[in-house]
């Protein structure tokens, strides 16, 4: 009878194993799998929690955004569609580049405004806008540093940085610098 149980005790220790090998060997299927189906443009949702209305500009309302010139340029087709995507869940306008952004919604110095007449001319905000600026740096497998920065004029901007890992099908925050604002 003895005999019998132990018998019985290593065939269970046996499955158990099987079993814990088995379920990591699908936890690593998963993690490289869902990495290199989603992870590219699932990065541009990292971008939300960086967004003004969400970080200095609290409650305010922005009608458009501008992705700046070398965000798009840095980014594949595919990240730059999924980055504009998530965008426009925020913005009644999302335009590409300085020379989208129509002339009406661009405030510039004036005497008026007691610039001096070397000044007078020069964009110095965005009338219910924003540029946004988004540099993504691989640093290894499942992990990468993104700096954020964002620009309504010249004395409303700010500048994060953060760190992200690839965890089983998303990008998780582990890590970002004050939020600096001008």
């Amino acid at each position: 009878m003895q005999r019998g149980l132990q018998s019985t005790n290593r065939r269970w220790k046996g499955s158990a194993i099987i079993i814990v090998v088995l379920a990591g060997l699908d936890l690593v299927w998963n993690q490289f799998s869902s990495y290199e189906l989603l992870a590219e443009p699932a990065s541009a949702e990292t971008v939300v929690g960086f967004l003004p209305q969400f970080t200095h500009f609290e409650a305010a309302r922005f009608d458009f955004v501008c992705i700046a010139e070398n965000t798009a340029s840095s980014l594949s087709p595919d990240a730059a569609r999924a980055l504009e995507e998530v965008l426009e869940r925020y913005f009644a306008e999302v335009y590409q580049g300085w020379d989208e952004i129509p002339e009406e919604r661009r405030i510039y110095a004036t005497k008026e405004m007691g610039y001096a007449d070397s000044a007078v001319g020069t964009v110095i905000g965005l009338e219910a806008g924003c540029i946004i600026e988004w540099e993504i740096k691989k640093t290894g497998l499942f992990w990468f540093h993104a700096r954020y920065s964002d620009w309504e004029g010249n004395l409303a901007a700010a500048q994060r940085t953060a760190v992200f890992v690839w965890v089983l099908g998303r990008w998780i925050k582990i890590w970002q610098t004050a939020l600096v604002v001008s």
